[in-house]
């Protein structure tokens, strides 16, 4: 008799362990297959099909996929906050090195240097570097009541080590304060807020 009483509450713990197990791998499938959801998708960097002068390497793509996908900021047509970053992303430009231009700003041409890196690079036949069309820059001061200027005093296309093209620039604004720098070239266009 005792021996059917242990018996039974043997089977008794063993289904109700069983029980909670199934629970278990119920609940956990279901937290699994539902996190397939949330997962957000990388969105696709165009990779540019321009013609390098002869003297520069090829684009490395995987260099440039990386860099629009890790560039802190925003692809979004927003107005971006600097801030304390180098490097900073606002729609279909990346412009930097904002620390060095803080850092170093004195109202000259020297110390007036930012690259714009459009997402969607101009064409141009190679050899004709001149014909390549410029972006447009503009700023406006933020803290006062005054009208946008055209800061850039020398622009030029340029391709960095790993054939990445981008626009050397003198961005020279008059005065310190809080200014909103302005980008825009065909289907490119940025915004970055900066204050030093």
């Amino acid at each position: 008799m005792e021996f059917g009483r242990a018996r039974r509450g043997q089977c008794g713990t063993s289904l109700t362990f069983l029980a909670l197990v199934v629970c278990l791998i119920i609940i956990l499938g279901a937290c699994t297959g539902s996190s397939t959801h949330h997962t957000a998708v990388r969105s696709t960097v165009p990779v540019p099909h321009i013609d390098h002068p002869p003297a520069s390497p090829s684009l490395d793509a995987q260099a440039w996929t990386k860099l629009w996908r890790t560039t802190p900021g925003s692809s979004a047509h927003i107005c971006v906050n600097v801030g304390t970053r180098t490097t900073v992303r606002s729609g279909e430009f990346i412009v930097g090195n904002f620390v060095a231009y803080i850092q170093t700003w004195d109202g000259t041409l020297e110390n007036s240097k930012l690259a714009y890196s459009p997402l969607y690079p101009p064409d141009y036949t190679p050899g004709h570097a001149g014909d390549i069309p410029l972006p447009t820059i503009t700023a406006q001061r933020l803290d006062t009541d005054s009208g946008p200027i055209m800061p850039v005093q020398g622009i030029n296309p340029a391709w960095a080590g790993n054939g990445m093209f981008f626009y050397a620039s003198d961005t020279v604004l008059p005065e310190r304060g809080r200014w909103r720098l302005t980008a825009q070239l065909g289907q490119n266009s940025g915004c970055f807020d900066v204050t030093f």
